[in-house]
């Protein structure tokens, strides 16, 4: 990698590190306290490591390594496009958004390698990227339920919202079954707001 590129992949590093989650600011979440696209995926990166560890004891084939390193990069193509909110992404269609996203990824990020992982995150086409799915779903409960903990009760909906997400995904994949006893606290957490309207 040369300069060139290395210059270009820093400016996209710094974008998600100083870019707050649009989904808290929407939600009265200040931006000074506003959690970063890049803090986002460094949880999600550690959260898949350890549950793919989880799956692994199952007898599940997974790689928590390479979970991890999809999980680093999932996002990093809104430090080109932004941070589209929910509204707008269910208007444009999940296609849509995912394309834009991907092409703006292709033309800017400067890694074969980095490409290579979040194109595999899109795809959900593997257990890695399929685990990192859950990962960051339970990074975004994890992080309501701190807000909500803080006084931010707007973002309830939020934590209603991944719970339903992520129980709905560990009913439909036999494979992810065995996160259930790990997730299902943090699950029950966020369906006692799906009530709170």
């Amino acid at each position: 990698m040369n300069y060139m590129k290395l210059e270009r992949l820093a400016k996209i590093v710094e974008a998600l590190k100083t870019t707050p989650r649009t989904g808290w600011l929407l939600r009265g979440v200040y931006p000074a306290i506003a959690e970063t696209i890049a803090a986002h995926m460094y949880e999600s990166a550690v959260l898949a490591l350890m549950l793919g560890e989880e799956l692994r004891s199952c007898g599940i084939e997974v790689d928590p390594q390479h979970a991890a390193a999809v999980a680093i990069v999932h996002d990093a193509a809104e430090a080109i496009v932004g941070d589209i909110v929910k509204y707008t992404a269910e208007a444009m269609g999940k296609e849509l958004k995912e394309r834009i996203e991907v092409e703006a990824a292709r033309k800017e990020i400067p890694s074969v390698l980095l490409l290579k992982l979040l194109e595999e995150y899109v795809a959900q086409n593997t257990m890695e990227s399929e685990l990192v799915k859950i990962a960051e779903m339970l990074s975004t409960l994890i992080q309501s339920l701190r807000y909500i903990q803080h006084g931010f009760s707007s973002v309830s909906e939020i934590a209603c919202s991944t719970a339903q997400g992520i129980d709905k995904i560990l009913n439909g994949d036999i494979r992810l079954a065995c996160l259930r006893k790990t997730l299902q606290r943090y699950i029950d957490m966020g369906l006692r707001y799906c009530s709170k309207k």
